[in-house]
């Protein structure tokens, strides 16, 4: 395992994986979003393992200053 932290919150499947995921989550009733089904099956199985809950480490995104920029109000006529 890398000692680099990645800030990468995606994952990769394979595509035959990743359309029974679909087709499973569009056959619910109602349908189910795939990150809502994957979540679940996730926490259903980290929940045998870890009772206790892991610390939360994930920060918001820092928010870049943006310059503001002049507002230029015109009238265009063809």
């Amino acid at each position: 395992m890398s000692k680099k932290k990645t800030k990468r919150r995606s994952i990769s499947v394979k595509g035959i994986t990743y359309q029974r995921i679909t087709n499973y989550c569009e056959r619910q009733d109602p349908p189910e979003s795939i990150s809502g089904y994957i979540e679940g099956l996730v926490a259903a199985h980290l929940l045998h393992r870890e009772p206790v809950p892991a610390e939360v480490t994930c920060k918001p995104k820092p928010q870049k200053e943006k310059e503001e920029e002049p507002i230029v109000s015109s009238q265009f006529t063809f």
